[in-house]
């Protein structure tokens, strides 16, 4: 017969290596990396376990190990973010800088007109008056605002 000072430990060491795989494999279910890391913390928490039957230092433990863990990954995320095939895509406003659009509500010195842009209608000044229909180029966007030039000044 074991003696029960012997399970302890070991039943605490299963439970929280469980904790560990179940945080793995809802990190492999949801990737993002953020179960991953407290899977880790789980593991080392599992390590512990076999120091110390006292549940409150193992959860103790888990603490302390999940916030070295969530550094660690910040740590590493910073030094090496991550890349995209496609930077602007949730940028739509700076995807318009250098896109080509129309005139259509003249822009006036000093004033607003609309501009026809990737499929949208939107509110344009410019530096200079430029008349309905003129083909423009967006070279800033500011507070929703297009900033555009006509297509003739770049030459």
């Amino acid at each position: 017969m074991i003696p029960v000072s012997w399970q302890l430990p070991l039943w605490n060491v299963w439970f929280w290596a469980s904790v560990a795989l179940l945080l793995v494999v809802l990190e492999i279910l949801i990737p993002g990396e953020f179960f991953l890391w407290f899977g880790v913390a789980a593991l080392l928490t599992a390590l512990v376990s076999l120091l110390t039957p006292v549940w409150q230092y193992q959860v103790g433990a888990f603490a302390v190990f999940s916030l070295l863990s969530i550094a660690v990954a910040v740590h590493r995320l910073r030094r090496r973010p991550a890349r995209s095939a496609n930077p602007l895509l949730n940028r739509r406003l700076q995807a318009l800088i250098g896109a080509v659009g129309e005139v259509k509500k003249p822009i006036p010195l000093h004033g607003r007109g609309a501009v026809y842009v990737d499929g949208s209608l939107w509110l344009a000044t410019a530096r200079e008056s430029i008349p309905a229909g003129t083909p423009v180029r967006v070279r800033r966007v500011r507070n929703l605002v297009l900033e555009v030039e006509p297509l003739e000044s770049e030459k």
